[in-house]
C-alpha cells in the first residue's frame, strides 16, 4: 500500500480535513449563535432556547449535506 500522493484519488486527506472542517463550521456556528442570542439577549426560556438551537442544528445539517455533495462530486 502506497502512502504517498495518489493522483487517482481526487479527495486527499488534506482536502477531506478541510471540507469536513468547513461543513462542521457551517453546522455549528449558526446553532451556537442562535442559542446564545435567544438565551442572553431575548431572555427566552430554556426550553425555547434548546428547541431553537436544535432546529438550527437540523437546518445546518441540511445545508451541510448540500454543500458536501458539491465538494465531493468529481465531474
Amino acid at each position: 500500500m502506497k502512502w504517498g500522493k495518489d493522483e487517482s484519488n481526487p479527495l486527499s486527506k488534506t482536502r477531506l480535513f478541510g471540507v469536513s472542517s468547513l461543513i462542521a463550521l457551517i453546522i455549528a456556528i449558526p446553532a451556537v449563535l442562535v442559542t446564545f442570542l435567544t438565551h442572553y439577549y431575548i431572555k427566552a426560556d430554556l426550553l425555547i432556547t434548546a428547541s431553537l438551537g436544535l432546529l438550527t442544528l437540523f437546518i445546518g445539517m441540511g445545508v451541510g449535506y448540500r454543500v458536501s455533495k458539491k465538494f465531493v462530486t468529481t465531474d
